[in-house]
């Protein structure tokens, strides 16, 4: 709110502020998902989930890998995604991040606890939520804003992008 102007230095956010803000981050984070290119499988059996996919679970129990074996065994790739969908309940859907070595949720996000990716650039990652935050606000989007959360964009469609080893943004 403060990169928007729309907080003052020093000001404190009220609650609604806090909800506006995990709104904007929660609509960022859908956005990202909305546009990975992932594989969609219908559940046949209780099983990990492969990498970037998005999975109806069809009553069967799906669980995030720990690692892939894919001729050798190895750490999920950096970024990867996977959905789990279930029928009657939010899609639980998470991102492998490297850096902490687990797969982190996008969804449910609260006022605690670090935010996705913010270990990948916390002032960029905050420059994408501003923009979204600023379509709920009404207000103009400052270049300094643009250019950040464009700098972020690119690292993480980069690094998605790739098909080997961990190189982290």
């Amino acid at each position: 709110m403060r990169k928007l102007g729309v907080l003052g230095r020093g000001k404190v956010p009220t609650a609604e502020d806090g909800r506006d803000i995990l709104a904007a981050a929660q609509s960022f984070y859908d956005e990202l998902v909305s546009v990975a290119k992932l594989t969609p499988v219908v559940a046949t059996a209780s099983e990990d989930a492969d990498e970037d996919t998005r999975v109806l679970a069809s009553g069967y129990t799906i669980t995030f890998p720990s690692t892939i074996a894919d001729g050798e065994t190895r750490a999920p790739y950096d970024l990867s995604i996977i959905s789990v969908v279930t029928a009657g309940q939010d899609p639980d859907t998470r991102i492998y991040d490297a850096t902490r070595g687990e797969w982190v949720s996008l969804v449910a996000l609260g006022l605690r606890g670090d935010a996705p990716l913010v270990n990948r650039g916390m002032d960029a990652l905050a420059c994408c939520w501003a923009k979204k935050l600023a379509e709920f606000e009404a207000v103009e989007v400052s270049t300094e804003i643009q250019l950040g959360a464009a700098r972020f964009l690119h690292a993480f469609r980069s690094a998605r992008n790739r098909t080997e080893g961990p190189d982290y943004f």
